[in-house]
């Protein structure tokens, strides 16, 4: 039994071989990749197989699906490291992991001690969902912390704005002036595109747009229109950006005093769950003791 068992796990593992190979001869060679940013340690892992699959994923992506994928990889900040189709193949090779580890934990559960067999059976078969989710999750996680920074550097990118338009440049120049003195970050990294995107022919207000849509803030969107209804307008548009400026932490004060209210509340459950019964314990166990050793507890039982 067993040597038919190791039987099909080499044929399994030959015909897999056979699969990679054979994807790998039909897959494009030549493919310029000097567009990328440098990929993360565990991507760089897991890309030589991704890109086996990932351009007959590509040709099967429904092309909305696509679009929103993309706009979801820019809004996280990593449009620049790998095209929708990779994404899905990552997807779907966490989901794979996923059951391999499941399928190895299986054996162990089987011979675990009665109380621990259904705690590994339910930690075996949840690898398979965390597996599946887990690339969604990351990807959810970096838009949040680049929507926060954005969020967080967008009030200074204005007022260096301000203040160079005061000191006699033009919008576009100042613009350029202020992206020059930004720290390294989102709104320096996307104004930056902001400008070649302009340099190329772009109209400012259609690579502002794009701007508003790859970050996805409501922040941005509002300086965006701030700044196109000055123009239409003719409006003092040092005097708008500088309001909205003032808005901007305003509003970002205004999130933090709710973050702090909101904290008392969401400790309160950790609190009741975990520090009151320990306390409980504390107080309770030494009298329990003592009425054990002083005879209380006969009257009792």
């Amino acid at each position: 039994m067993y040597a038919l068992s190791l039987m099909f796990v080499v044929l399994a593992i030959v015909l897999a071989l056979l699969s990679l190979a054979s994807l790998h001869r039909q897959r494009p060679h030549g493919e310029d990749d000097s567009w990328r940013d440098r990929l993360p340690l565990l991507f760089r892992l897991v890309r030589p197989v991704v890109g086996l699959f990932a351009h007959h994923v590509a040709e099967r992506m429904n092309p909305g699906y696509r679009d929103l994928l993309t706009e979801r990889l820019q809004r996280g900040g990593v449009g620049y490291v790998m095209r929708p189709e990779e994404f899905v193949v990552t997807r779907r090779m966490g989901l794979v992991t996923g059951v391999i580890l499941c399928l190895m934990l299986m054996p162990l559960a089987g011979e675990a001690a009665s109380g621990w067999r259904l705690a590994l059976i339910a930690a075996a078969l949840l690898f398979i969902p965390l597996g599946l989710l887990y690339p969604d999750l990351w990807l959810r996680d970096a838009i949040k912390r680049r929507q926060a920074l954005i969020q967080k550097q967008f009030p200074f990118l204005l007022d260096l704005i301000v203040l160079t338009m005061q000191a006699g440049l033009s919008f576009a120049a100042a613009l350029g002036h202020a992206v020059e003195r930004l720290p390294a970050g989102p709104v320096r990294e996307e104004m930056r595109r902001v400008l070649r995107e302009t340099r190329t022919g772009v109209t400012r207000r259609e690579a502002l747009g794009r701007l508003a849509r790859r970050t996805g803030v409501s922040a941005v969107r509002n300086v965006v229109g701030a700044i196109n209804h000055a123009e239409e307008t003719g409006g003092e548009l040092a005097g708008i950006l500088l309001s909205q400026a003032r808005q901007l932490r305003r509003e970002r004060f205004l999130r933090a005093e709710k973050l702090a209210n909101q904290a008392p509340m969401k400790l309160l459950l950790p609190l009741i769950g975990l520090l009151f019964p320990v306390t409980f314990l504390i107080i309770v166990f030494p009298l329990f003791i003592k009425a054990r050793d002083s005879g209380t507890l006969a009257f009792f039982f």
